[in-house]
């Protein structure tokens, strides 16, 4: 049931109950017959599966695409990354960590620019002296970051952001 459960995303809802032991099966109290919970479906658990796919394959193509990325990662302004696509690390850097930590800083700009109304945020860069973060606000809750060497090309990297974002969007 736990296996199930897992991959239709939580267990079943009050009143569903399994046939049996090894029917991967659910049938309601009235006796009505599911191949899954209610919560979801097959079909829903594997498009989000697809959907991850997806975002991988995005972000390795955007940083094929700019010279000297180590990484691009879509994520939430609370820290949690959705999918995160590395081809290369910097030397002493734990590139996870400052990306986690970047979140931070630019929910707090996007926060800032707001109440200060100033408008939306639309891209911010941080740059230092082993690596410049290009970050893009997608939604009020999701932006893509490219994390590149100091020497990489960061006009291409804002650009390959910018032209990635409406595709990005649409996926979410």
């Amino acid at each position: 049931m736990a296996a199930l459960a897992r991959s239709c995303g939580g267990f079943p809802r009050k009143g569903i109950r399994r046939r049996s032991a090894s029917s991967p099966r659910w049938e309601t109290e009235r006796g009505g017959r599911s191949s899954c919970s209610p919560s979801c479906s097959p079909a829903s658990s594997s498009a989000g599966e697809n959907a991850k796919v997806g975002f991988r394959e995005d972000l390795e193509a955007i940083c094929g695409r700019v010279d000297g990325a180590f990484a691009a990662s879509l994520m939430g302004f609370d820290g949690i990354a959705i999918e995160t696509a590395q081809v290369g690390s910097p030397s002493g850097i734990e590139l996870t960590t400052v990306i986690v930590e970047y979140s931070g800083i630019l929910a707090q700009v996007r926060q800032a620019a707001e109440s200060l109304q100033m408008g939306k945020a639309s891209e911010v860069s941080i740059r230092t002296e082993k690596m410049v973060a290009v970050a893009r606000p997608l939604t009020p809750d999701y932006f893509v970051l490219l994390a590149l060497a100091p020497e990489g090309n960061i006009g291409r990297a804002r650009y390959e952001l910018r032209i990635a974002a409406p595709k990005l969007v649409a996926q979410l």
